[in-house]
């Protein structure tokens, strides 16, 4: 089931490193949390999934964090997350961070659906548990919507993937490549102005992140439109969709056109922001969260 399998990462070298990154990066964060690792059961075996706790009591937020993302490079969305409630951030296996490496090569929206599914179920049996809105952030939020679970009660979903095709430029093509075959601080900036809004700094640790990770791991897709079968038995389930006015990927206008076609979702479209959220945005963001 779910074979044959690719790596992320080119090399176990680059594997040492993004992990040396996120392990970092935990390490130095002075925000209370706690880890843990789940062996998540699929098909005819598991799958390690590192998980990042933090915040206490209810409500229950599971993040899952975009494409290229890891819940390392998104500390400042879960320290203000945090402050609603309890949080536990998932590192999507198949993509940089401190879960599993492997991904299958095809039936990618099937896979993923069963594994947060799995997750779902192995949640359930840990103290604390009840109840959880699925936060999810581009190729996260595709995968917040493939996956339904009694304790779902909500989901909430950042410049979503999953909802129509991502949009290009020549321009961002030629980032990316360029990103994709050298990365270098040069070429992970260049990219990053394509994903912020016009005028907007870019930070010196998503740089250097985006910079590992275009050394370490192999390419990575954007995630394609989901079947409608999966939208439509969560029709009716609490759905809130966020997007930055000048997003590029996932352009507010066609978004909101595609998410009144295919749910029933409300969209709030961010001024001043892009695909990526800046860090003093969080708190705005977040006001907007299903109740």
């Amino acid at each position: 089931m779910f074979r044959p399998v690719m790596d992320a990462y080119r090399s176990p070298a680059g594997r040492s490193a993004v992990q040396r990154w996120c392990s970092a990066a935990l390490d130095r964060w002075t925000v209370p949390h706690r880890t843990l690792r789940l062996d998540v059961p699929l098909g005819d075996g598991s799958v390690a999934t590192h998980v990042t706790v933090v915040g206490e009591g209810a409500p229950r937020y599971l993040w899952l964090p975009g494409t290229a993302s890891s819940a390392t490079s998104s500390l400042t969305a879960l320290e203000v997350l945090s402050r609603h409630g309890t949080v536990w951030a998932l590192d999507l296996p198949g993509q940089p961070g401190l879960s599993q490496p492997e991904r299958p090569r095809h039936d990618l929206t099937v896979w993923y659906s069963t594994w947060l599914e799995a997750v779902l179920d192995e949640i359930a049996t840990l103290p604390g548990s009840g109840d959880v809105t699925l936060v999810g952030s581009s190729l996260g939020a595709a995968v917040a919507l493939s996956a339904d679970r009694p304790a779902v009660t909500a989901r909430f979903l950042l410049a979503p993937g999953g909802l129509l095709p991502v949009s290009t430029s020549p321009s961002l093509v030629r980032d990316h490549t360029r990103w994709s075959l050298h990365a270098s601080p040069a070429s992970a900036r260049a990219l990053m102005r394509h994903l912020v809004a016009p005028g907007e700094p870019v930070s010196d640790c998503a740089v250097e992140w985006l910079t590992l990770v275009g050394r370490a791991c192999k390419t990575i897709r954007s995630p394609r439109p989901l079947p409608q079968h999966y939208l439509d038995r969560i029709d009716g389930a609490p759905l809130r969709v966020v997007v930055g006015e000048d997003d590029k990927l996932v352009p507010p206008t066609p978004l909101t056109s595609s998410v009144a076609r295919r749910t029933s979702a409300r969209v709030t479209v961010l001024e001043g922001c892009g695909h990526l959220i800046p860090s003093d945005r969080w708190e705005q963001v977040f006001r907007v969260l299903p109740a």
